[in-house]
């Protein structure tokens, strides 16, 4: 099972950022990936019954993180 998505900066794809996928109910971290160039990312082998939530941190520090909370991985 997969999380997958894209970045955007005011509405443009953007991959100067890291997305981290945390697990909801230990708080740990499971895996960071870059964007690709088109500012989408994909975290795969993830467990279906995993919840978990998604923070993306700006590396020009421009912008404050984001955060996507209550994802379940398909």
């Amino acid at each position: 099972t997969k999380v997958n998505g894209a970045v955007k900066k005011i509405g443009v794809s953007y991959n100067d950022a890291i997305v981290s996928v945390f697990n909801k109910d230990t708080m740990r971290l499971v895996s960071s990936a870059i964007p690709n160039k088109h500012g989408e990312y994909q975290f795969n082998g993830l467990s279906g019954d995993m919840e978990c939530f998604i923070v993306s941190f700006d590396l020009r520090k421009q912008f404050n993180a984001v955060i996507q909370d209550n994802v379940v991985p398909k």
